[in-house]
């Protein structure tokens, strides 16, 4: 969950710079530019949280995982183009339909076999996997790109 969540929000903080830097977005539109990948998030966990019983949490991990790297592939080969529709926005569907169906799927899978008395204290720790993950990947694929 950390390495999904790390990716998500590495891609998001480097994508916001892009827009400003690069498309000359201003703060707000970058932000505002950011809605379709909520809305692909949410539109892929809710198809997800249907499917899961019949598809089974790993398959939904595993085509998830294609499907966000797919999309963050797509975004890096995209980088330096100037156009939000064309260079920013497919990736970010991507990435929002691949991680919708892993948030579900992994939250399932982690919390499946807990026992109700450890119910939050397991709960908790899959939260701070995220957190970490997040400055993790923040820290991480920042350094990568100002390194290169």
């Amino acid at each position: 969950m950390a390495g999904v969540t790390g990716v998500v929000v590495g891609a998001i903080f480097l994508s916001s710079l892009y827009l400003q830097a690069i498309t000359g977005a201003s703060a707000f539109a970058a932000g505002l530019e950011f809605l379709p990948l909520a809305a692909a998030i949410t539109f892929a966990a809710t198809v997800a949280s249907k499917v899961i019983g019949r598809l089974g949490a790993r398959t939904l991990i595993l085509g998830g995982l294609v499907i966000m790297t797919a999309g963050v592939l797509l975004l890096a080969v995209n980088a330096g183009g100037t156009s939000y529709t064309a260079d920013v926005l497919p990736g970010c569907l991507l990435v929002g339909a691949g991680v919708g169906p892993m948030f579900v799927a992994i939250a399932v899978a982690a919390m499946s076999d807990v026992p109700a008395e450890s119910s939050g204290l397991a709960s908790g720790l899959m939260m701070t996997g995220h957190e970490i993950g997040a400055a993790l990947g923040v820290a991480g694929l920042t350094a990568f790109v100002v390194s290169g």
